[in-house]
């Protein structure tokens, strides 16, 4: 790709923004996942991440482990952790620290010693002192291109709860937010409102149930879930205004978030990792689609879990999320080895009445 030295550099702000030296693979896999969501989720997007690593190791800016035992097993294989170089800030930046004149409500930034969280304080401080009016808020880009002529700074240095530079300044205090991340969904006929809002994960499938929905006017809308994408539109937006999710659920006057996915681990996790952000923001929680799980099990074709996947990480979640109808099915499937793609419930089978009712 003709930008490959762009997107390795952003790649590495991101993993600067963190502050650290060294950087696990896990938050290495969040920061590419937060810059590029839907590479992330094609077969070539671990080969592109570790193509990018290695090009910011061929310039200097990190170091991947040398021992064999310190890369994760895949294909290709990734690295255990990485090592950022010139994260301390050099003299210049400590003498543009020390010489600022920091606003009280940024005087923690005088001990700030990361190259990369000095010049954004800096440049966060030179804003505020401009005492700008901050109401009504704005979503993040907007202010991040003020701030930083460049929209997507902010989106590097706050982390999911909105914080940056260390905790020492919110969103909020920046008069911006978070704006929920749009999802498409196809509302159900009339006649429909009053039912849920069924999120599917996998593009085939959410095509046949929205199908079948316009038959059945089983759900007030059926929105596509597009792997883990989903669970940036589920995350609450500004204090009070809920997620997309939420919007969709308003709109079509559904009464409650479904969801329906892979029965393998990652397809239950992902739910269940949503709703744990869901009851942080007091939001209703994402249930799972009992009726569809269970004619899943009953028709769908079974498939050999990929060594990478077979974590025992994913039986609190079976047990919490799923619930007692579905879990001893569910246990033993993957204890097995085994997994369920959705795509093994097809539009036939919808269309043949192959799923109970609520």
């Amino acid at each position: 790709m003709a930008d490959d030295g762009q997107d390795a550099n952003r790649l590495l702000a991101e993993l600067q923004a963190y502050g650290r030296v060294k950087i696990a693979l896990n938050t290495v896999q969040t920061c590419y996942r937060r810059l590029w969501p839907d590479e992330s989720q094609s077969a070539s997007g671990r080969q592109r991440l570790r193509f990018l690593l290695e090009r910011l190791e061929e310039q200097g800016s990190l170091e991947c482990p040398k021992a064999p035992h310190l890369w994760r097993p895949g294909r290709p294989p990734l690295p255990d952790h990485v090592r950022l170089r010139g994260m301390r800030a050099d003299s210049t930046a400590v003498k543009q620290r020390d010489q600022e004149s920091w606003l009280p409500e940024m005087a923690f930034a005088a001990s700030l010693r990361n190259v990369q969280q000095i010049g954004a304080a800096r440049a966060i401080n030179a804003f505020l002192k401009q005492r700008p009016d901050l109401n009504p808020p704005i979503p993040l880009r907007e202010r991040s291109l003020q701030i930083f002529g460049d929209e997507k700074r902010l989106d590097t240095l706050a982390d999911a709860r909105g914080y940056l530079l260390n905790g020492g300044v919110h969103l909020t205090d920046l008069g911006c937010f978070r704006v929920p991340q749009p999802i498409p969904f196809e509302a159900g006929p009339q006649g429909s409102a009053g039912r849920p809002l069924l999120v599917v994960e996998n593009h085939h499938s959410y095509w046949s149930v929205k199908e079948w929905n316009a038959r059945s006017r089983r759900y007030a809308a059926v929105a596509y879930g597009s792997g883990n994408a989903w669970s940036r539109a589920s995350a609450a937006g500004e204090a009070g205004s809920g997620s997309y999710l939420d919007f969709i659920v308003r709109e079509v006057g559904a009464v409650e978030i479904r969801y329906f996915g892979d029965l393998d681990p990652a397809g239950v996790k992902i739910p269940y990792d949503i709703n744990a952000n869901r009851e942080a923001a007091a939001l209703s929680p994402v249930l799972p689609d009992v009726p569809m799980y269970t004619a899943l099990l009953k028709r769908g074709t079974r498939r050999p879990l990929k060594e990478d996947k077979r974590r025992n990480g994913h039986r609190r979640a079976v047990r919490e999320w799923l619930g007692s109808e579905l879990v001893d099915q569910v246990e033993t499937l993957f204890d097995e080895g085994q997994c369920l793609p959705q795509e093994g419930l097809t539009y036939a089978d919808l269309m043949k009445g192959m799923v109970d009712s609520f």
